[in-house]
């Protein structure tokens, strides 16, 4: 668990910066959470990996802040309401980023949103949002291998 900490993953020359910050997000949920608590320098060249739970923390302080220079946020919060139809879910009403991919404006910086496994009251999931667990690849795209 990551509370406001972070952890560097090393493999070879090549290391990640892995940020993990409590709560920050919209009412009525608390901001438990410090990004700069977290992690430093923002700027700096490290690539980083962003752990936040609500996606609301993305769209409120890291997508048009090129300052930040965080490639890819995790969150997840939304379970797209446990509704999905169509490729749409009434989350959307309230979370532009709900479930899937995002970019920045200038593609520098993205949020993968994961609609989760369990649900939030009523017991049960409609149409599309189906229990999501996500694999991410990561690779180098400036490495040539086969």
């Amino acid at each position: 668990l990551l509370d406001n900490t972070t952890e560097i993953i090393r493999h070879g020359a090549d290391s990640i910066a892995l940020i993990g910050v409590e709560n920050i997000g919209d009412p009525p949920f608390h901001t438990y959470g410090s990004l700069a608590s977290a992690y430093r320098d923002l700027s700096d060249p490290t690539l980083k990996i962003l752990l936040s739970h609500n996606p609301a923390h993305w769209t409120d302080s890291i997508r048009n802040d090129k300052s930040k220079n965080i490639a890819l946020t995790l969150a997840g919060h939304t379970h797209a309401m446990q509704m999905q139809v169509g490729g749409w879910s009434p989350a959307a009403y309230r979370y532009p980023t709900w479930g899937g991919l995002y970019s920045s404006a200038d593609s520098a910086r993205k949020i993968y949103v994961n609609i989760g496994l369990g649900e939030v009251g009523l017991p049960s999931r409609m149409g599309g949002a189906k229990p999501e667990i996500t694999l991410i690849t990561l690779s180098n795209k400036d490495s040539h291998h086969n």
